[in-house]
């Protein structure tokens, strides 16, 4: 993947508690939103041991019990009883990315669209990063953590990394931890400047002083205006195993 350092491009980082802040920017939201994409319908079968292809007695839900507000009203949308068992259909398969000696290995992998005939698939797991086209072949990488934010100066693969796909920018955002040892703490994060998962990325890094950011969560709020990425952590004075409070952060979406 070809990384490029854009020190003059900069998020705007709003925490509840500490207000970071970079140089804000607009972002023009590319149209279209694409349409989620989800595995096979799974259907597996209960029994004792040995009888894996036995197929599970069907059983009612339970009624719903009596609340503080009395009986229930009549819910027409009240399921009662199991849908039809569903044939798993086969899909495209192939081997992801891994490296030894990292525990959790915490994979991720969302898909993209296709345009074009063309569509990716970005697998992360606690120290690599890899593409692949959606016949499965690998078409960038694996490359380690330390050499995407290279640029910024990051030098340890820390962990706790996420990948997530915007669907209405047709861009993809990538993440972990900038240090997991000591303080300064800190979030790297770099958005690619196209579609193209194995081309050059923005790269952006926030300090999280003494208070370990531990648990990252990333979500997309993808809205054809004011658009955000939002982030959840649990912080952990230096580190430790007191935890000081959960924090939300949302980051300003980069130009498309």
């Amino acid at each position: 993947m070809r990384v490029y350092g854009s020190a003059g491009y900069g998020g705007t980082l709003f925490c509840r508690e500490c207000f970071q802040h970079a140089d804000d920017f607009a972002c023009r939201k590319l149209g279209g939103v694409g349409a989620l994409v989800g595995p096979a319908a799974r259907a597996s079968g209960a029994g004792c041991a040995g009888s894996e292809n036995r197929a599970a007695a069907k059983q009612p839900v339970p009624p719903r019990n009596i609340g503080p507000g009395g009986a229930a009203r009549g819910d027409s949308a009240q399921q009662t009883h199991e849908g039809p068992l569903v044939g798993v259909q086969s899909k495209n398969s192939f081997g992801g990315i891994g490296a030894n000696g990292f525990i959790p290995p915490d994979p991720n992998i969302p898909v993209g669209k296709t345009n074009g005939g063309v569509g990716y698939i970005v697998r992360v797991v606690n120290s690599q990063v890899a593409a692949f086209n959606k016949s499965g072949a690998l078409v960038s990488g694996p490359v380690s953590w330390d050499s995407l934010w290279s640029a910024l100066g990051a030098t340890n693969n820390a962990g706790d990394g996420i990948v997530q796909y915007d669907a209405m920018a047709d861009r993809w955002l990538v993440s972990q931890l900038g240090s997991a040892g000591s303080a300064p703490y800190s979030e790297c994060i770099a958005i690619s400047q196209t579609r193209d998962p194995t081309g050059a990325y923005f790269l952006y890094s926030y300090d999280f002083g003494s208070n370990l950011n531990g648990y990252p969560k990333f979500g997309v709020w993808p809205t054809a205006t004011n658009s955000a990425y939002l982030a959840t952590y649990n912080l952990f004075p230096n580190a430790g195993n007191t935890l000081l409070g959960a924090q939300l952060c949302a980051l300003t979406a980069p130009p498309c």
